[in-house]
């Protein structure tokens, strides 16, 4: 099975490393081009590809379009047939969808599971609320937001000492086994569920939100301070 993977956070990157360590052969990463001004300044954690590429022995293919609507899907998923979404906060058109054997997969999930924490920044909602678990789920992506069929869902706790950097860290480690497990039997991909239960989305975050609000509980503001650490901007 080839695989491409569209991935421009270092975060992502966490996974694909866990992915490869397994075995998972991945042919190439997709990422926007770091010549881009907008990459560093508006995108949290933005990284270039090409060095983690090189180091471990992986095509690259950079775009301009973070939207993707201007991209040639067919040139940058030839001979692919497996798209993994993985740190690239944008929807996906359809010919993205559309242009390899088995579609293409992402993940997400919240503290209440997929269906109840749609939307952005989940991981950091998860630590201000002061969360004891995360659920996350491996889809099949479609034109939505995060509402396809659910392929695998897998648990891990949230830890008084963790924070965004290792929160990240045990995604890393979820995302991997589901990724290990479509590779060694991409049929699953055909037995994945609708989703159902009530849809809620988080609110979007700006860097603004990071500032402390004095007056709430010392708890209060040990978790918003680790959930806003790098890669994004910080509690302040």
């Amino acid at each position: 099975m080839n695989i491409a993977v569209l991935c421009t956070l270092s975060t992502g990157l966490f996974a694909i490393k866990e992915a490869l360590n397994k075995g998972v052969k991945i042919d190439r990463i997709i990422g926007l081009n770091p010549n881009k001004e907008i990459n560093s300044v508006s995108i949290s954690g933005y990284v270039d590809i090409k060095n983690f590429c090189k180091e471990n022995s992986l095509k690259h293919f950079y775009v301009k379009d973070y939207s993707l609507k201007e991209e040639d899907a067919s040139f940058l998923l030839d001979d692919i047939d497996l798209l993994w979404v993985n740190g690239w906060q944008r929807l996906i058109p359809d010919q993205f969808i559309n242009k390899t054997t088995f579609g293409a997969i992402g993940t997400h999930g919240s503290c209440d599971g997929i269906t109840r924490g749609r939307g952005r920044s989940p991981q950091n909602w998860a630590l201000m609320m002061g969360a004891k678990k995360f659920e996350l789920s491996l889809f099949k992506i479609s034109p939505g937001i995060d509402d396809g069929s659910i392929i695998y869902t897998d648990f891990f706790s949230i830890e008084p000492y963790d924070n965004i950097k290792t929160s990240y860290l045990k995604v890393a480690l979820s995302i991997a086994r589901c990724i290990q497990s479509i590779y060694e039997n991409p049929n699953i991909i055909d037995e994945a569920k609708p989703q159902t239960g009530v849809v809620e989305y988080f609110p979007k975050r700006i860097p603004s939100d990071g500032s402390i609000d004095w007056n709430m509980s010392a708890k209060d503001i040990s978790n918003q301070i680790r959930a806003l650490s790098d890669p994004y901007p910080n509690a302040t």
